[in-house]
């Protein structure tokens, strides 16, 4: 209410309602910061977030790929990156989210890139394995990223695997 106009408010408010559920609202809040800021890198990513997390992956995969091309000058693309690897995984575009996972890997060579970030694209791909594979070496790494297992829809496609939990409990998260 204070600062209505805050870009950085706006879009953190849209992905507070996304992980409360409330991806409609999340939705509508974020395109109000993208109004501010067509350019926003986060927002565009936060948008495809509630899209991804409402079913409407040509939506996400949109607004995530808006916002790799925005964050290629701020230096964000990573997450977004992984994001659109796991959306192309999620609805069959295998030869996609594997050019996102060999991006991911090639970025690997000159910065960091989280473990947990492949991890959720093999989870896009369907390929379960090789997604703990990772997530045991994103808890090696001690990835920040890990705290937010619970929240992200990245990983619903692996949530109701036992090593799931296992991993959840290894990081000291609620089942």
């Amino acid at each position: 209410d204070l600062e209505p106009f805050s870009l950085i408010i706006n879009a953190y408010l849209g992905m507070l309602m996304y992980n409360t559920g409330q991806h409609d609202q999340g939705i509508q809040v974020i395109r109000q910061a993208i109004e501010l800021d067509p350019n926003f890198a986060q927002a565009h990513y936060f948008l495809g977030c509630n899209y991804a997390a409402s079913g409407r992956y040509d939506e996400a995969a949109a607004e995530f790929q808006r916002a790799l091309d925005l964050s290629k000058i701020s230096g964000g693309q990573i997450q977004s990156l992984a994001a659109l690897g796991w959306v192309y995984g999620v609805t069959g575009k295998r030869d996609e989210a594997e050019k996102a996972l060999e991006q991911l890997k090639e970025l690997s060579k000159r910065r960091y890139v989280s473990a947990c970030r492949i991890a959720q694209v093999y989870a896009g791909l369907g390929q379960k394995d090789r997604a703990f594979e990772w997530l045991g070496k994103a808890f090696e790494e001690r990835s920040e990223e890990l705290v937010f297992l619970n929240r992200l829809h990245f990983w619903d496609p692996v949530r109701e695997d036992p090593r799931f939990q296992e991993v959840l409990g290894r990081v000291g998260l609620p089942p």
